[in-house]
């Protein structure tokens, strides 16, 4: 079942940590570390990241009907974390250089590592976010609709976008996968008749 609707939070919603007047449901905030690595065969410096650290807050939302009156249809989301296709807005990012100390230097002299940056990034999914989801509806309570991960082993999908993007999106992918087979049933085509027209020759030249 496909559910079309905007987020909004059930009771009082998360708030940014860095981004000002930024709600949501789900918050990712991810803190990393950059270091240089030195590779001695191919002389030459990458870029490596270690130490990262992500945390993930959420709390109960609901999908309903754009431009809808409060009061009006509404459906619970559960479990989101398992769902696929559920693309986070990226809130806020920032990369801080590192001051390297003696400590520092003397481990680049023995591994050849140099850390570089740190590296803070917050991802949300913002109240107001329309959304496509698409898996099992069920009645909740013989009054609220619930919308959850299929029993029977469907897919569990929350799409950023609308109904109408997601099927002309999806749209556009079957028809480029169509136009794959056709172009693979013409290339086998030519294939056999280039193999059978070739058979053919070196039969004559064998008779």
């Amino acid at each position: 079942v496909f559910v079309p609707g905007v987020v909004q939070p059930e009771g009082v919603p998360l708030t940014s940590q860095y981004a000002s007047r930024c709600t949501g449901v789900i918050q990712k905030v991810v803190v990393c570390k950059h270091r240089r690595v030195w590779d001695s065969v191919t002389r030459l410096w990458s870029t490596r990241t270690v130490n990262q650290e992500e945390t993930t807050r959420s709390v109960p939302f609901c999908l309903v009907a754009p431009g809808s009156s409060a009061g009006g249809i509404l459906v619970k989301v559960r479990e989101p974390q398992k769902a696929e296709g559920l693309d986070m807005e990226r809130v806020y990012k920032h990369q801080q250089p590192i001051t390297n100390g003696l400590a520092d230097f003397a481990l680049l002299g023995l591994t050849r590592l140099r850390s570089v940056t740190w590296e803070v990034k917050e991802e949300m999914l913002r109240v107001g976010t329309v959304m496509t989801a698409m898996g099992e509806v069920v009645l909740e309570g013989g009054r609220v609709l619930r919308l959850q991960p299929p029993e029977d082993g469907h897919r569990y999908c929350l799409y950023p976008q609308s109904y109408e993007s997601f099927l002309q999106t999806h749209h556009k992918v079957a028809n480029m996968w169509k136009w794959l087979a056709g172009a693979n049933g013409i290339t086998g085509a030519s294939l056999l008749t280039w193999a059978i027209y070739r058979g053919l020759g070196n039969t004559k030249r064998g008779g």
